[in-house]
């Protein structure tokens, strides 16, 4: 559906207040896309935990797009990435650090 026009950048508080102004986050990175708007910042004030990670790039991948640059602090994984290797290891070929 959105092939490679959307792109995530993940750095915003805003995005969970939008997601719920439009019904839900599908339908606003559907309504993003409409616009051709490449990126999305979100950052982790916005993200507490990680299904709504999961959330965001399961629905961006699932409509063909890419989640192209995660932009946080580490400690939005959980702690230090390293003592998270398995769910760090199920993102990471997701992601480009910036």
């Amino acid at each position: 559906m959105w092939g490679n026009r959307l792109n995530i950048c993940i750095n915003t508080s805003n995005l969970s207040k939008l997601a719920a102004q439009e019904g839900g986050l599908e339908l606003l990175l559907s309504k993003l896309a409409e616009q051709d708007l490449r990126n999305i910042e979100l950052d982790e004030e916005s993200v507490r935990n990680r299904d709504q990670i999961h959330q965001i790039f399961n629905t961006v991948r699932e409509n063909g797009g890419s989640v192209v640059v995660l932009k946080l602090r580490l400690n939005l994984l959980g702690g230090d990435v390293k003592s998270d290797e398995k769910y760090f290891n199920e993102v990471k070929n997701w992601i480009r650090f910036c």
